[in-house]
């Protein structure tokens, strides 16, 4: 999607792709077997029924002219591609904008192997007359790159042109079918050379997941809101009701279509890029048009000032923008605002001129209760859920009335490095041949201890061991009295629980006043009899609160029981 995009370079990059007219698809008629094919499969065969929304404008495929939406009688569908494979990039050195030009060194092989250069809208029209699609939306045809007006009044409906179309062609084409020689193929017999093909099937479907389109935030939002996409690649095609289970990272996303809370969004936003910041903010919103309709629409307004707003709309509407933790997967990524060294062309390309990202002063000045230090969490399976609402969110602040778990400030500090000798004596009644290293603490108001776990064997424990419970115990000794006399050996018949740490920044021996806010529980609501918790952590800053996380707490019920904590209002900035 390319409305507005800026790229610090001192010179173009270049970027061409080829499309082969004659495609390989699994067989209608045989799930598991893939054939190639002239004519695609599933080409649409009749007029598409039309939405309720029409677009402004369409693109007459026959002729490739742009047609007012409002003049077409039937249904259409809609283009999602990465802008930065359409041609020659560049930036304007009097306006400072990034440019596209199409040289017409696109590769087009049509049937028969005979090849022809050509520009990219010239891919496009044969994909539509190859599917038999009459009408199109392709954004850089059917909205005016140069009139702002325009772009500002089509962004934002273009959540509706994407969930209106009949189907959204999604150009990968790093998407590609690897076949063996005609020679190899004749050594094997036909049901091996089919089981071959099939394989060949599933190692191209690996592409789209690490394809330019699948790294863009604006792919992120048309994938989302289509009804049903055709990947389309160099030489083959996949529908996504087809796409196989195994390939994790689409079925997930596809799963999660109907219920995209925040922590979910912005878990797949940090892995995704963009350019410029403005588009970065305009394409997350347009998943939720609530949050969209209230957001005022201007390439020219602090982005500062837009982001904050943008996190307010989306903390007001989903309390789980403070389901995050420590950076795993994208650590060279980020969170919303990245380095601009990954945002160029390619997630491995580096800016030609090395600047870096001149948003990159807002990354630490963004409200901590963002997530943006981290990356959010989600369920492998369901949708994080939660029944808390009393909070509200006014600009940078959040104000959260919560119970909260902390240390007692007058309570005495030990040291709390463990050494062998500190360990309790191993017990030699037998009856629990392989106890459990566990601690006991007190919450206030409760009538008796309750056991935490801390490591699994006695036989395993060695000198990282002990650094490993000591390391525990100073995060635990943050939140509840803990004390090296109270650790003990596990009984057959007890219950324990556990508390990990899930934190963007380490609690040292300084940080004295941090809280695990108990009355906010984050759940998945696949799994009802689901038996842990992720709660948020907040850290005291000099009159405020800052967010740096969650914990996960096993057996939570067991955890809280009988403890008595009063709500307070905590100002988290």
């Amino acid at each position: 999607m390319m409305l507005h995009r800026h790229y610090f370079v001192a010179q173009k990059k270049k970027m061409y792709i080829t499309y082969d007219t004659t495609q390989w698809a699994k067989d209608p008629y045989d799930p598991i077997r893939v054939s190639q094919f002239a004519v695609p499969p599933g080409r649409i065969t009749t007029a598409l029924p039309k939405p309720r929304f029409m677009p402004s404008k369409l693109i007459r495929t026959f002729d490739m002219k742009v047609v007012p939406g409002s003049q077409v009688n039937e249904g259409y569908c809609a283009l999602s591609y990465s802008w930065n494979q359409s041609g020659d990039i560049f930036l304007d050195p009097l306006t400072g904008e990034s440019k596209r030009k199409d040289q017409g060194k696109h590769k087009l092989i049509r049937k028969g192997d005979s090849e022809e250069f050509v520009r990219f809208e010239t891919i496009i029209q044969q994909i539509c007359q190859s599917f038999n699609i009459k009408y199109i939306w392709y954004d850089q045809l059917c909205i005016k790159q140069n009139d702002f007006e325009e772009k500002h009044r089509e962004l934002r409906h273009i959540h509706q042109i994407y969930s209106s179309a009949y189907y959204t062609i999604a150009f990968v084409p790093e998407f590609s079918i690897k076949i063996k020689s005609t020679k190899e193929r004749r050594r094997l017999s036909e049901q091996d050379n089919a089981a071959d093909l099939y394989c060949s099937f599933l190692d191209a479907l690996d592409e789209i997941s690490t394809a330019q389109w699948s790294k863009r935030l604006w792919t992120l939002m048309e994938a989302i809101k289509s009804h049903q996409l055709i990947y389309v690649g160099r030489n083959i095609h996949v529908y996504s009701d087809q796409v196989v289970p195994g390939i994790k990272y689409i079925s997930q996303m596809k799963q999660r279509f109907e219920h995209w809370n925040v922590n979910t969004m912005l878990f797949y936003a940090h892995k995704r890029i963009s350019t410029n910041g403005h588009d970065r903010v305009f394409a997350l919103a347009n998943l939720f048009p609530d949050v969209m309709e209230k957001l005022p629409i201007d390439y020219n307004q602090s982005l500062k000032e837009l982001m904050i707003r943008f996190y307010e709309l989306l903390a007001k509407r989903d309390i789980t923008i403070l389901f995050f933790g420590t950076l795993k997967q994208c650590k060279d990524e980020g969170a919303l605002l990245q380095n601009i060294d990954n945002n160029n062309y390619d997630s491995n390309d580096k800016a030609i001129d090395g600047s870096r990202n001149t948003f990159q002063h807002l990354y630490n000045k963004l409200p901590s209760w963002t997530g943006v230090a981290g990356e959010h969490r989600l369920f492998e399976w369901g949708e994080t859920i939660t029944s808390f609402k009393n909070y509200d969110v006014a600009g940078r602040i959040m104000r959260v009335t919560s119970t909260g778990i902390s240390r007692d400030k007058t309570s005495h500090k030990e040291e709390l490095m463990v050494k062998h000798e500190d360990l309790p004596p191993y017990p030699s009644d037998g009856r629990n041949r392989d106890p459990e290293l566990w601690i006991t603490t007190q919450l206030p108001g409760q009538s008796c201890s309750k056991n935490v776990r801390l490591h699994p064997s006695y036989y395993d424990i060695n000198e990282d061991d002990l650094l490993s419970i000591s390391n525990e115990l100073r995060k635990l000794s943050k939140f509840m009295p803990i004390t090296k006399k109270n650790l003990r050996w596990s009984e057959v018949v007890e219950i324990a629980c556990s508390i990990e740490f899930d934190l963007t920044e380490d609690i040292d021996d300084d940080s004295d006043d941090c809280i695990i806010l108990s009355g906010i529980d984050f759940s998945s609501n696949y799994y009802s009899h689901f038996r842990r918790r992720y709660y948020p952590v907040i850290k005291k800053q000099d009159d405020h609160f800052k967010a740096i996380g969650t914990c996960r707490i096993f057996k939570p019920e067991y955890f809280f029981s009988d403890c008595i904590l009063l709500e307070r209002t905590f100002v988290i900035h």
